[in-house]
């Protein structure tokens, strides 16, 4: 990336004449987790869900009695930031510019890119009154 940016401010001087133009594409940044990741989060969510649910439960007197259903929302995915990012272009077109977590130094190496996705579940649990 920096030989880029160095390589496009070079040719800067060739643009001040409106006869040039550069069009410049970059494809999606791929990212990747491993399973022992995903399995870890998807195990961390049930757990946290049912935490939530015995709190709700104690709170209203019931005590749970087994999980009905389990359902897998779709994730949320938090822009990582680099250009090409399937959230790029809408966050800076939203009101007030980019909110995503770009900074020009941290992106200069695309290895350093992170994203960040939040797995959801839907957890249905039978309860019986105290």
């Amino acid at each position: 990336m920096p030989r880029l940016t160095k390589a496009l401010s070079a040719m800067e001087k060739v643009f001040d004449n409106q006869r040039y133009k550069l069009n410049l594409n970059m494809r999606r940044p791929i990212f990747g987790t491993n399973k022992e990741n995903r399995d870890k989060a998807r195990s961390e969510a049930i757990k946290n869900a049912h935490a939530h649910a015995m709190i709700l439960a104690e709170a209203s007197n019931l005590k749970l009695n087994g999980t009905i259903q389990f359902v897998e929302i779709r994730p949320e995915t938090q822009s990582s930031g680099v250009y090409g990012d399937y959230s790029w272009g809408m966050a800076m077109a939203a009101p007030g510019g980019h909110k995503g977590s770009y900074n020009d130094d941290e992106y200069s190496d695309l290895d350093s890119a992170n994203q960040i996705i939040s797995l959801k579940y839907k957890v249905r649990y039978n309860m019986i009154d105290i």
